[in-house]
């Protein structure tokens, strides 16, 4: 459950209308249930791969199959410049000619 809009716009510095505003987006977005005399709810969650814990990508994706990174050239491009290889050049200062 969620406090009342009263002690939401307390707690986050907002008007009541805000509130009620952010809330009926909430609403409309699926996310909360609103049922006037008994409070807002927050639905169940929608989104059941883990976003409410830290994990890398092999780990969120272990149930969608083997994941496999490749890495492929474009064709027809050159490789970049070895370090130090290129001019250097010198930058000038803002004013200075």
């Amino acid at each position: 459950m969620l406090p009342d809009e009263r002690e939401l716009g307390h707690a986050l510095g907002a008007t009541r209308n805000v509130i009620r505003e952010a809330l009926a987006l909430l609403r409309d977005e699926g996310l909360i249930v609103r049922r006037r005399g008994i409070g807002t709810r927050v639905v169940t969650a929608k989104y059941g791969h883990g976003l409410e814990r830290l994990t890398g990508l092999a780990e969120t994706l272990v149930d969608h199959g083997t994941v496999t990174n490749e890495v492929r050239a474009a064709p027809g491009l050159a490789p970049p410049p070895q370090a130090g290889t290129q001019p250097q050049r010198r930058l000038r200062r803002a004013g200075a000619r």
